[in-house]
């Protein structure tokens, strides 16, 4: 069993004892989580489909480009918000708050304001930049939860922050290599559009 932490009561360690699988279990889906976040976020930006899904124009005519249709489906997974949810089950197991919950919670209003702050007819420059802007805030936020586990469970010995972060990494990996094809056929070019002002 772990030693007691210096100014640490036996009732709040016990508490924190009995949730710490729970919380190595959240914590870790929700790392995971943000890796894709950040993973799909990254893409988007990069995406020359985002030009064509973005302002008044582009977010409400019909995708018929597959750039386009790619970028609006990333566009609609990113702005769901996979983090944001898996934040809120951190903050469910923690007991009495704690480091983990209080992150969370701190971290979840972040979140939910940067994705308020980009919508699709936002013209191309400044939804690019909200993109940007949220892609910033998710990576500060998985910092945050790593500290937040950290500070809570360091006296345990056992898995860091660092370790889970490396785990979820590696997981996000694998599971796309199984689920992907290793030899899919090329691309298909898709529907050229030309659009006239």
């Amino acid at each position: 069993k772990a030693a007691m932490p210096e100014g640490m009561d036996v009732k709040t360690k016990a508490k924190l004892d009995q949730a710490y699988p729970q919380a190595v279990r959240t914590t870790q889906n929700t790392l995971t989580n943000f890796d894709q976040d950040i993973a799909d976020l990254e893409a988007l930006i990069k995406d020359p489909g985002l030009k064509s899904i973005s302002g008044i124009y582009g977010a409400n005519t019909p995708n018929v480009s597959a750039e386009a249709r790619r970028a609006k489906a990333l566009f609609d997974k990113i702005k769901s918000g996979a983090g944001l949810s898996a934040l809120l089950a951190i903050k469910a197991a923690s007991p009495m708050g704690g480091a983990l919950g209080n992150v969370s919670n701190q971290e979840g209003e972040k979140l939910e304001k940067s994705v308020a702050a980009f919508a699709q007819n936002q013209d191309y420059a400044d939804l690019k930049r909200a993109l940007y802007t949220y892609l910033v805030d998710v990576k500060i936020a998985k910092q945050n939860v790593l500290d937040a586990f950290d500070e809570a469970y360091s006296y345990r010995g056992e898995t860091s922050a660092a370790d889970m972060a490396a785990q979820a990494q590696a997981r996000r990996s694998q599971v796309t290599k199984e689920t992907l094809p290793q030899n899919l056929p090329p691309a298909p070019s898709g529907v050229k559009v030309i659009r006239k002002n």
